[in-house]
């Protein structure tokens, strides 16, 4: 769902954060977190990293950035959802303490609801 997101309003009304390096190799945007707070958790909207920095640490670096954001912001909980289908993202988020919550079926997908209560 976040590929079909209307961006002008993800910047307008989300928090966005950008990773991004520059180095005499390369220079660019290699990493997304957009996070909403919502009444009773903070929701990571969207977490992204470029491919050719996967595997290297940024998405767990991202993933505990939005943790300590909701920590600041006094939430005990923060969620997520993904698509049944990547089982990778879910094995991944799962290795980070979330744990799955529900299944949603949508006319023309499945998506997994995760959570993660933080310790105090």
């Amino acid at each position: 769902m976040p590929l079909l997101a209307d961006y002008k309003v993800v910047l307008a009304e989300k928090d966005v954060w950008l990773a991004i390096r520059s180095d005499q190799h390369r220079e660019g945007v290699f990493g997304v977190l957009v996070l909403e707070p919502r009444v009773a958790d903070l929701m990571i909207e969207s977490i992204a990293t470029d491919p050719l920095v996967q595997g290297q640490g940024l998405g767990r670096i991202m993933l505990a950035a939005a943790e300590a954001q909701a920590k600041t912001l006094h939430y005990d909980t923060v969620r997520l959802y993904t698509g049944k289908p990547l089982t990778h993202l879910i094995a991944w988020y799962a290795r980070h303490g979330f744990t799955i919550e529900r299944e949603e079926p949508l006319s023309d997908r499945t998506i997994v609801h995760m959570m993660k209560r933080l310790a105090p």
